[in-house]
C-alpha cells in the first residue's frame, strides 16, 4: 500500500509541476493575441481615418475628370474593404479560446492561419493593384498641368516608394505575423503534449 501511495505521491507532483506551466504558456498566448489584435485594430484605424480625408480632397478640389472621380472611388472602396476583412480577421482571433482542449485551439489557430494566409497574399495583391489602379487614374488630371519632368520625376518617386513598402516593408511585416501565429501554434503544440501526457 506504500508504495502505491509513493507512486500516487509522485503523480500528483508532476500533475502541480505540469499546471503552472500551462497556466504561463495560456497567459503568454493570450497576451500574444491580444497584441496581434490590437495592431490590426490600428490599421483598422488608420485605413478608416483616411476615408473622411479622401472625401474631403474630392470636395475641397473642382475635380472635372470622370478618371478622377472613378480613381477616388476605386481607392475607397479598397480602403473599406480591406478594413472590414481586416475586422473580421481581429473577430475571428477573438473566438479563440485557449482554455479550451489543446486539440480545439489547434483547429481554430489553423482556421486562422489559413484566412491570415489567404489574406496576406492573394488579398493584399488585390489590395495593392487596386489602390495603385485607383490613385493612378486620380494623378491623370492632378498631373496633367505639371511639367514632363516634374511628372517623370513625381511617377518616378511614387514607384520606387510603393515597390519599397510592398516588396520590403510588406514582406517584412508578412513574415512578423507569421511568425507570432506559428508561435502561438508551437505554445499550443507544448500544451497538447503535456495534456496528453
Amino acid at each position: 500500500m506504500k508504495a502505491f501511495n509513493d507512486i500516487e505521491n509522485i503523480w500528483k507532483q508532476q500533475k502541480e509541476a505540469v499546471v503552472p506551466e500551462v497556466t504561463v504558456i495560456i497567459e503568454k498566448a493570450n497576451q500574444e493575441k491580444k497584441s496581434i489584435a490590437k495592431k490590426i485594430i490600428i490599421q483598422v484605424i488608420l485605413l478608416l481615418i483616411t476615408v473622411p480625408i479622401i472625401i474631403w480632397v474630392l470636395v475641397a478640389n473642382p475635380f472635372k475628370e470622370t478618371s478622377t472621380f472613378v480613381g477616388i472611388a476605386i481607392v475607397l472602396f479598397d480602403l473599406i474593404g480591406f478594413a472590414v476583412l481586416r475586422i473580421y480577421q481581429v473577430n475571428k482571433l477573438a473566438k479563440i479560446n485557449f482554455t479550451e482542449t489543446p486539440k480545439t485551439v489547434l483547429h481554430q489557430l489553423g482556421t486562422y492561419y489559413d484566412f491570415h494566409k489567404f489574406l496576406s497574399s492573394k488579398i493584399i495583391t488585390c489590395y495593392f493593384l487596386l489602390l495603385n489602379l485607383g490613385l493612378g487614374l486620380y494623378f491623370i488630371e492632378v498631373m496633367r498641368p505639371m511639367p514632363t519632368y516634374a511628372i517623370i520625376l513625381s511617377f518616378t518617386v511614387y514607384t520606387g516608394w510603393i515597390a519599397f513598402a510592398y516588396f520590403v516593408i510588406g514582406k517584412k511585416q508578412k513574415i512578423k505575423e507569421f511568425e507570432r501565429i506559428d508561435s502561438l501554434i508551437k505554445k499550443m503544440k507544448t500544451i497538447e503534449g503535456e495534456y496528453e501526457s
